[in-house]
């Protein structure tokens, strides 16, 4: 008999098992969230899967509110920024790159994606590339030492002596 009782259970549980769903995500502002705490947390493989996810949800016109829309553009570049820097920790160049440079084209404001892309730049040697990022992050951010410093170091390894110096000048007279 308890053969049988097992086999109608089994039998009960196996459409629910067939049909299960995965969980839906969070919503878009819980799972930036939870990629920001991640992030700050130092565990960057737990901040770039939060932050993925919340770059991949799609636009859902059934849902009522804001979120029907997805996260917003300027949010999605943010997230993009982090996933990029955690790349960045865990020493993936090319992933870094790749998410930094999503991160920019969404935000071109944000002089910091153009900061830590140009520095990357510079370890790869693609120096023309990395004057041109940290060009546009020195200029943005005119009182940021390390814009600065890294821009004539930019030159430098370009030897490309006189804007090196100046460059470092301008460093220099930051207080």
């Amino acid at each position: 008999h308890m053969k049988n009782k097992a086999i109608y259970v089994l039998l009960l549980l196996l459409p629910l098992a067939l049909f299960a769903q995965p969980a839906p995500n969070p919503p878009p502002p819980v799972l930036f969230q939870q990629g920001m705490q991640a992030y700050n947390n130092q565990q960057f493989d737990a901040a770039i899967a939060a932050f993925t996810r919340f770059v991949n949800i799609k636009p859902n016109p059934e849902q009522k509110g804001p979120q029907k829309g997805g996260p917003n553009p300027a949010k999605k570049g943010e997230a993009y920024y982090y996933i990029g820097m955690s790349f960045l920790k865990k020493g993936n160049l090319d992933g870094a790159v790749e998410n930094l440079s999503k991160s920019i084209e969404m935000r071109p404001d944000n002089p910091q994606a153009k900061l830590a892309r140009g520095k990357i730049y510079v370890q790869q040697k693609k120096y023309d590339l990395a004057v041109g990022d940290l060009t546009a992050a020195a200029n943005a951010m005119q009182q940021n030492e390390e814009a600065q410093f890294e821009l004539a170091m930019a030159y430098a390894w370009q030897n490309n002596y006189q804007p090196a110096i100046d460059q470092f000048k301008k460093t220099l007279a930051i207080n």
